[in-house]
């Protein structure tokens, strides 16, 4: 971390010279990043584009806490004011486009109409929280991107040119594993998985023609689809959110029955390596669930503990002193431990 550091602190300069670009614009333009190729799917370079904001944060985050792990606290100061700095340009800049309440983040100030609107905020959530998940613009937006975008595919993403692109709704997948929207989630990835342009080989073009389901441009197979796949897969199971590790964020309820296994081993953290895994004699009709179900985690230790919002709530919990359900959470302490959850005949 420390040879990469001089190129780190570069990088964060450097987003703050691009910034003073921008700082005597008018509104909507005022203090964020001046206009770029950026991706290239989401518009000229002649635009800005709010892609390109999510990441400056991202990258100045992530460039404060380097800092401050090598001990140049005065950096990581200023490194987090710009952060701070640019997240309230990016917003007043979509409430300047969009109106006081904002039905949705745009693409940038250029475009509020395409497509290039989810793909240019999947990086809100991921892979730093930008603005937070219960924020209401957020959750208006996510909405908007799946009823215009996901929602009439059946789980596949359309963007630019009516074509498909697998590994856009893949990154989007990710953002609504932290929304606890399982239902989009679990749509997407059921499209992705019955739409492999290989079938049986997890193999996805870059761009896919919706009405043959084959190759429409790009690469192919796509690098960047298996790995968003992949990454997709760990936050289903692992995420950390500031000092707590969430657990089985995008599991559902019917990966629990009985006979099934839910878990990860020796899966790295930036507070050591977990393995957490289940065991279940859980049977699981409808809404009544009956049986145990034993979580075992062990290794990291994280200085928030550990949690899960579990899909159905149980009647009795054991484990480790701490170990608590609370509004839909199991809370569990950072040591870990063996937990077992009841499900009884009066849990209706």
């Amino acid at each position: 971390m420390a040879e990469w550091y001089p190129h780190i602190h570069k990088a964060a300069a450097f987003l703050v010279s691009l910034r003073q670009q921008t700082a005597a614009n008018p509104p909507p333009t005022r203090g964020i990043l001046p206009p770029s190729k950026s991706a290239e799917d989401l518009g000229p370079e002649e635009w800005h584009h709010y892609w390109d904001d999510f990441w400056g944060i991202i990258g100045l985050l992530d460039g404060a806490y380097v800092a401050s792990e090598l001990g140049d606290d005065a950096s990581a100061q200023w490194m987090l004011a710009e952060a701070e700095a640019l997240r309230g340009a990016l917003r007043d800049s979509i409430v300047a486009v969009m109106g006081p309440e904002p039905a949705y983040i745009p693409n940038g100030p250029e475009d509020v109409t395409s497509s290039a609107m989810a793909r240019g905020s999947a990086n809100s959530l991921y892979p730093l929280t930008v603005f937070e998940r219960t924020d209401p613009l957020i959750l208006r937006s996510f909405d908007e991107y799946y009823a215009r975008w996901i929602e009439p595919q059946g789980g596949g993403y359309k963007h630019i040119y009516g074509q498909l692109w697998p590994y856009g709704g893949l990154g989007l997948a990710r953002d609504y594993v932290r929304l606890g929207r399982h239902d989009v989630l679990h749509q997407i990835l059921g499209w992705t998985l019955t739409n492999q342009t290989l079938p049986g080989t997890f193999a996805w073009a870059e761009q896919v023609n919706p009405l043959t389901g084959g190759f429409s441009g790009g690469d192919m197979p796509h690098a960047w689809a298996a790995a968003s796949y992949v990454t997709l897969i760990r936050e289903m199971l692992l995420l950390r959110d500031e000092n707590t590790l969430e657990l089985f964020a995008g599991a559902p309820g019917s990966w629990l029955s009985e006979g099934q296994v839910v878990g990860l081993t020796g899966a790295p953290t930036m507070f050591g390596a977990v393995t957490a895994v289940t065991t279940s004699t859980l049977s699981i009709e409808d809404d009544s669930w009956q049986g145990t179900l034993t979580l075992t985690i062990s290794g990291a230790l994280p200085p928030g503990g550990y949690r899960w919002r579990l899909p159905h709530a149980p009647t009795g919990v054991s484990g480790p002193p701490g170990t608590h359900f609370q509004q839909g959470w199991l809370l569990i302490p950072a040591s870990g431990g063996e937990v077992v959850l009841t499900y009884g005949a009066q849990d209706r």
